[in-house]
């Protein structure tokens, strides 16, 4: 499950980017030195957090080579690591443990939320942003023709790869390691300029564990373009033609008090 293509993710590099930008301004560390970005994909997230704290050292990790390469070429001076973040250990201690869009994709995450935690330094904060795509209609659409008889057996389990709880699992898993916890949840409403963007947007993340398992390409044109008639209805072209594509995000940041000790 390591096989993203950054030209596609990056093909909505500022839709894809706002959520960072979002989370990172609620994230009050103001000297933050040390700084890990889980998850960091090509480095977009990444670059929001060297904005925000510009005299920080910055550790981006990722567990997908090809995304951890775009990183790199894109910004050599920064420093970057492929890892696993379900696994991932260090010595170090960090100021802000940073996670957009990628806890979703981990098994289980409370773990990994107690092994973030515990690389908090006293005043540091755990921020993250997890997708809340479960009961939308591309992701029902998404769900409904994998369950085809033509898909059904090649795609038994692909959904397994995505893990997606609401903000009580969170809250309360997070409550036995601080008190001091901020939840938000943001609907961005994006503006596509067809339904095929939508499919395109998706093809690159959320659906991509589907499309791996077919193996042909016309095939994997033929899925695709099934579940864009499915879903199709639910987004109505605008006057103006546009389509606008809504997208829920649940948003926490969860501070290590000095005088906490679990």
């Amino acid at each position: 499950m390591d096989k993203w293509n950054p030209a596609s993710y990056l093909k909505f590099e500022y839709e894809r980017t706002l959520p960072s930008r979002d989370l990172a301004a609620h994230v009050r560390v103001e000297d933050a030195r040390n700084i890990i970005d889980i998850g960091c994909g090509p480095g977009n997230s990444t670059k929001v957090l060297q904005d925000t704290w510009p005299r920080a050292r910055i550790l981006g990790l990722d567990s997908s080579v090809q995304m951890i390469a775009k990183a790199r070429s894109t910004y050599p001076d920064r420093e970057w690591i492929v890892d696993d973040a379900q696994s991932w250990r260090s010595d170090e201690q960090f100021d802000v443990v940073f996670s957009n869009a990628a806890l979703q994709w981990m098994a289980d995450q409370v773990q990994v939320l107690k092994n973030l935690f515990r690389h908090l330094n006293d005043g540091g904060a755990l921020a993250v942003q997890v997708p809340m795509i479960g009961d939308s209609p591309l992701h029902r659409a998404l769900a409904t023709v994998s369950q085809y008889a033509e898909w059904e057996k090649i795609l038994s389990g692909a959904g397994l790869s995505r893990t997606h709880y609401d903000e009580s699992f969170y809250y309360n898993h997070l409550a036995t390691m601080t008190p001091r916890i901020e939840m938000w949840i943001t609907t961005y409403l994006h503006v596509m300029e067809s339904h095929q963007e939508i499919i395109d947007w998706y093809s690159s993340t959320g659906m991509r564990p589907f499309l791996e398992r077919i193996g042909d390409d016309e095939q994997r044109r033929k899925f695709a373009n099934q579940v864009l008639e499915v879903c199709k209805p639910e987004y109505p072209i605008q006057q103006n033609g546009m389509v606008m594509f809504p997208f829920k995000r649940l948003f926490f940041v969860a501070w290590k008090e000095a005088w906490i000790r679990r």
